[in-house]
């Protein structure tokens, strides 16, 4: 059975948090965002947040995010 996702970028990208972390995921961390950004609702608390919009995203639409897309 395979691990649901805990972070995933606005293009899609996901990790499971096991094994190396992903470049997206890197290179996104290393331009100041923060993991926690990346967090999907699976594995956030319950704060009434249904979707992941990418208006949150400021990589949304960038080189970084379309660089690595899946």
């Amino acid at each position: 059975m395979q691990k649901p996702a805990r972070d995933q970028n606005a293009t899609g990208s996901t990790w499971t948090d096991e094994g190396e972390m992903p470049q997206w995921l890197k290179q996104a961390i290393s331009a100041g965002q923060r993991l926690e950004h990346f967090e999907t609702a699976m594995s956030m608390p319950d704060t009434g947040r249904q979707t992941i919009n990418g208006l949150d995203d400021p990589f949304a639409g960038s080189p970084l995010a379309r660089q690595y897309a899946n």
